[in-house]
């Protein structure tokens, strides 16, 4: 196992100079990949190898501390997250997550949604994403006036496989109408049927974590698909995706029933739950693409403000009594 993408964008993009290195002693060691000691309090991040959870929950720490990114009890009755995926996150349910929740003296969770389902817990306490790389600027959108291509993509990974297939019919009936529009999505293999052939839809392999983050500073698009299915599991999702938006440029769009969106209301595009709805909320801005403009400029003045390392690194330095 290596470091999580959980651990770069909750901890080590705003805590990396502070953990020990062979030359360098700092306030934090390092326990795991995801498991890091300050003083007498250990914080696991998500998770980390079997043994080292073995070893945490039969040897308890003075004071642990569990992060919690997933509502991963709700994914037992989401039928629409990917069946393999869903399976390893019950067994990690079963195996270990139930037991550092009882366990754990403070939870650390990523979002509104998240906080609500461990609001019992006698010590919970909430922390969002902050990413490494600042907000691009609208310079891509110069192409837009001269009638260049509009480039939409859909940025998500295995666990939002439900929301690509959504996206289907939305981006066939919108490439038929708009001869501009490009769409890219990342699989391991083609998911959209003949649309695959089209000269306008490109398909792109999955990357290790690394080169994700290495690729997201040099690319821009003008538009980032995010439509969500309304289940608990996507309701608890952290505000990263509208983040890795602002790294690359985009206008976002998403679903009007994840209430993380509202964050961005007035800077992004809301659409309702059918394709037919995302389809309305589109048309008018693939008309028009220079209106798409004042959006990201809204949206980068809204969430540039919310990467915040200095912010994240204060809560870590409360959370773990540690000199940060």
């Amino acid at each position: 196992m290596t470091s999580l993408p959980t651990t770069h964008l909750y901890f080590l993009n705003s805590c990396a100079d502070l953990v020990s290195r062979l030359f360098r002693r700092g306030p934090v060691r390092k326990v795991g990949d995801n498991c890091f000691g300050a003083g007498e309090t250990v914080l696991l991040i998500r998770q980390d190898r079997p043994a080292l959870m073995d070893r945490l929950l039969t040897t308890p720490p003075t004071r642990l501390v569990y992060l919690i990114d997933d509502d991963i009890q709700a994914a037992r009755e989401d039928a629409s997250l990917p069946e393999g995926y869903r399976s390893r996150l019950m067994r990690f349910h079963t195996d270990y997550h139930a037991k550092f929740v009882a366990r754990a003296d403070t939870l650390v969770v990523t979002s509104d949604a998240l906080l609500r389902r461990f609001s019992s817990h006698r010590d919970v306490r909430i922390v969002h994403p902050v990413w490494h790389l600042e907000s691009a600027d609208d310079r891509h959108f110069d192409a837009l006036a001269r009638g260049e291509a509009v480039h939409a993509m859909h940025l998500g990974t295995a666990s939002h496989q439900a929301g690509l297939d959504f996206l289907q019919p939305v981006v066939e009936a919108l490439l038929e109408r708009f001869a501009p529009l490009h769409f890219t999505y990342v699989g391991r293999d083609p998911r959209f049927g003949a649309l695959d052939a089209h000269p306008r839809v490109h398909r792109e392999r999955p990357q290790s974590w690394r080169r994700y983050r290495r690729s997201l500073a040099k690319r821009r698009i003008h538009l980032g698909l995010y439509p969500l299915p309304d289940t608990p599991f996507n309701q608890a999702r952290s505000r990263n995706k509208l983040l890795e938006h602002a790294i690359v440029g985009a206008v976002g769009v998403y679903s009007r029933s994840w209430p993380t969106a509202s964050e961005l209301q007035g800077c992004a595009i809301l659409a309702g739950p059918d394709a037919a709805d995302w389809i309305a909320a589109l048309s008018p801005y693939l008309e028009e693409p220079q209106s798409l403009r004042p959006l990201v400029q809204a949206a980068r003045r809204v969430l540039g403000p919310l990467n915040d390392p200095t912010s994240q690194r204060r809560f870590w330095a409360d959370v773990l009594g540690a000199r940060l």
